[in-house]
């Protein structure tokens, strides 16, 4: 037995295993940029790049199921104040908060992210305007009742229905964005801590 040959042999076997190792690990780092490109790294929630990305796939299936989908645009109330007086890091805490409360009290029925700054978008697909607002007012009270923090938080959630067979182009998409964006707006102009459903004009 050639024990040359046999030592080129193993030369080769483990130039393999590190060329598979080094691939191993270049893609567990391809996998963290990704995440992290995705991810808001306060909240551990999806960003808003990521989150668009998901609201156009959800569109899509949208268009084909036939049926209802609601988006939720949210904003924290008085979140400068509450800055102002008690600094960033308690800013921060009530931001973690928020989010960890939303995706305990929505589990797997929607998709939650960090829109930015204090604001929130919530994706429910396959759900009706009376479902969406069920939901919504969920949300709501959940974050009302949060404890350990400097100061009370509410939210005020604007919600916009997206009836079967539309959203089905970019037009129709921006539009169901601006109509949840001026829902929010009423919420927060009738008092704050409340949930305003989009009206749609009639054709």
């Amino acid at each position: 037995r050639d024990e040359g040959q046999d030592q080129h042999h193993a030369d080769i076997a483990g130039e393999l295993v590190r060329r598979h190792e080094g691939r191993i690990e270049v893609e567990q780092a391809n996998h963290r940029l990704e995440r992290l490109a995705s991810t808001d790294p306060l909240t551990g929630l999806a960003n808003r790049r990521a989150f668009m990305a998901q609201f156009e796939s959800a569109l899509d299936r949208h268009a084909a199921t036939g049926r209802w989908l609601c988006l939720l645009l949210i904003d924290i109330d008085h979140f400068k104040a509450l800055n102002d007086r008690f600094g960033h890091p308690a800013g921060d805490a009530a931001l973690s908060r928020v989010a960890a409360a939303m995706t305990g009290s929505l589990g797997e029925s929607g998709i939650v992210a960090r829109h930015g700054g204090e604001e929130f978008a919530v994706l429910l697909p396959e759900t009706d305007p009376g479902a969406g607002y069920a939901l919504a007012e969920r949300l709501r009270r959940d974050i009302a009742l949060l404890r350990d923090l400097p100061a009370p938080v509410t939210i005020s959630i604007g919600l916009s229905p997206c009836p079967p067979g539309s959203g089905q182009d970019d037009i129709a998409r921006a539009e169901l964005i601006a109509l949840a964006d001026r829902a929010l707006y009423a919420a927060k102009a009738a008092g704050r801590n409340r949930v305003v459903t989009a009206r749609r004009q009639q054709a």
